[in-house]
């Protein structure tokens, strides 16, 4: 039977944690290694929810995109999930910047592929690999990309600043990738798409002329989560390994 270090591995394969950028805090997060696996469950995000549902259908580890732990805990309550997931004997892996830049299972090649784009590759001047850029098969109008990006990646609203006559070539980056812009404008992107941009990323876009759009952090990241339900379930025949239900985002938009 599959451990927690075997399913580690097969991640570790196709996304390599040592890839992780230096802020991050990507691995095994919570469990032992040792601990035998016959079925897992795969999110975004590790709440309260997806631990339930981990619990009740028998998974002995999680799966997710973002760590569970990110920053130094100094107090460990029981509502915080840590404390759920060790009460319950639940282990958690956590792939994040390493997941976002994985060449074939990555977050950003997911997203690329899910908006239909094809000759994805890398952008050269991207220091960090995360941003993919692709060409949609036509040249599209701003309109046409705005809904093809609603439809696609089944979110609420999308925001939008500059204006671009047509769109072929686009630029990606899913999460916060704000600050990228200026390297999608260098790559010669007539779009940049990513999930979250602060007030002054917004501006220099457009003081740089770059069309940029934000579609919402979850909604530009969930697209990897039935990939990543696909390459461990082939990875590890011997694994159930399944999507949490709980893939709303975690807030409501009126």
């Amino acid at each position: 039977m599959s451990t927690i270090q075997d399913v580690y591995n097969a991640i570790d394969r196709a996304a390599p944690f040592a890839s992780a950028m230096d802020f991050d805090n990507a691995g095994l997060l919570v469990g032992n290694p040792e601990q035998s696996v016959s079925r897992l469950l795969v999110a975004l995000d590790i709440t309260s929810d997806v631990i339930r549902e981990a619990a009740d259908c028998g998974a002995q580890l999680i799966v997710s995109h973002h760590p569970v732990i990110f920053h130094g805990l100094k107090a460990l309550p029981a509502v915080h999930p840590v404390w759920q997931l060790a009460s319950s004997g639940i282990g958690a892996v956590c792939a994040h910047t390493n997941l976002d830049k994985a060449p074939k299972i990555g977050v950003n090649v997911a997203l690329a592929q899910a908006l239909g784009l094809e000759e994805i590759e890398t952008i050269p001047n991207d220091p960090d690999s995360l941003m993919r850029m692709g060409k949609f098969p036509v040249p599209m109008t701003q309109p046409e990309v705005v809904e093809r990006v609603r439809s696609r990646l089944s979110c609420g609203c999308v925001q939008l600043c500059g204006k671009a006559e047509t769109i072929q070539t686009v630029a990606v980056c899913g999460g916060a990738g704000g600050d990228l812009a200026s390297i999608a404008k260098s790559a010669g992107a007539d779009l940049f798409l990513t999930g979250e941009a602060k007030q002054n990323e917004w501006i220099e876009a457009a003081d740089i002329g770059q069309p940029m759009l934000v579609c919402g952090h979850h909604a530009s990241e969930a697209v990897v989560l039935p990939v990543l339900v696909d390459y461990l379930s082939r990875a590890l025949p011997d694994v159930d390994c399944r999507l949490t239900t709980h893939l709303e985002e975690p807030f409501q938009t009126f």
